[in-house]
């Protein structure tokens, strides 16, 4: 959804969550927690990726927001 439309992102809540949602037959809040978990397990180095040193503030965890634009450019 971002490849097609950069804007999405400035809409997380309203656009990306909702339409992600209906596509797997779940909720918006789910998906809000599957990226924050995603983004949290890519902080923490336990995943494929490292995110420290990618944000200007090593100290916290990106936002949804950062994270997806992180991980679509």
């Amino acid at each position: 959804m971002l490849i097609e439309d950069r804007d999405n992102l400035l809409c997380i809540t309203k656009d990306i969550y909702p339409e992600i949602a209906r596509k797997y037959y779940t909720t918006p809040s789910r998906v809000e927690r599957a990226i924050r978990y995603a983004a949290e397990i890519s902080w923490d180095g336990r995943g494929t990726y490292d995110l420290k040193g990618y944000f200007p503030d090593n100290f916290t965890r990106p936002t949804n927001s950062a994270f997806l634009d992180f991980m679509y450019t």
